[in-house]
């Protein structure tokens, strides 16, 4: 059996067990045009909700453009709830996200590696208030850690993340919703690191 062989067969099981559970006109919770959140990549929209043919199996896909990283995402209608797809946080929930990043952070002695994976992990969920506890527990760390390009860049994507879901539930700039979280930091005395909050944002992969 041929590699290209093997894998036709991979993928057609793989959505052949997706057809059988919802099938192709499978309901879609989510419209075109609207703004969601995927855990690994953050906020993005939803350019269509359609039939498409796949190995030989019709499912209904939701195509998702984000424009941080410049990719577009097709996942069928079935798995969203499995894949952590969701709709946008709402203003309270974003409100709250906020007051956690005046509160106190949580202060660790385990080793720099451990916890990164945690803030990482964190950040991967696409949670609203996971972002701000990394946000607020990596500031803090910064007394601690002047400098650290780790820490930079994942305070730099989680600070990407919060802000773009903040923009798009207020109808706001991305700049706007970085100053707003900027004087949150400077309103609570914490202070802000311009050279983390220049660390670049879209480190997807990181």
């Amino acid at each position: 059996m041929t590699e290209k062989t093997l894998n036709e067969n991979m993928a057609d099981a793989a959505f052949r067990a997706t057809a059988t559970r919802a099938g192709p006109r499978a309901a879609s919770p989510f419209h075109p045009g609207e703004f969601v959140v995927y855990p690994s990549l953050g906020v993005g929209k939803i350019e269509d909700i359609g039939n498409e043919v796949i190995s030989g199996h019709p499912l209904n896909l939701v195509r998702i453009s984000f424009d941080d990283c410049r990719m577009t995402l097709r996942i069928p209608v079935a798995r969203v709830h499995d894949l952590g797809l969701r709709k946008l946080a709402s203003y309270d929930t974003l409100s709250r996200a906020l007051r956690t990043l005046s509160g106190r952070p949580h202060t660790s002695r385990k080793a720099w590696a451990v916890r990164m994976r945690a803030h990482l992990a964190k950040i991967r969920s696409g949670e609203v208030h996971a972002l701000a506890e990394v946000l607020r527990d990596l500031q803090a760390d910064a007394r601690s850690f002047p400098g650290a390009t780790g820490r930079r860049a994942l305070f730099g994507l989680a600070l990407a993340r919060l802000a773009a879901e903040l923009a798009a539930v207020t109808g706001t700039t991305r700049e706007q919703a970085l100053i707003r979280i900027r004087q949150v930091f400077e309103h609570t005395g914490t202070g802000w690191d311009d050279d983390q909050s220049d660390a670049p944002g879209s480190v997807v992969g990181f």
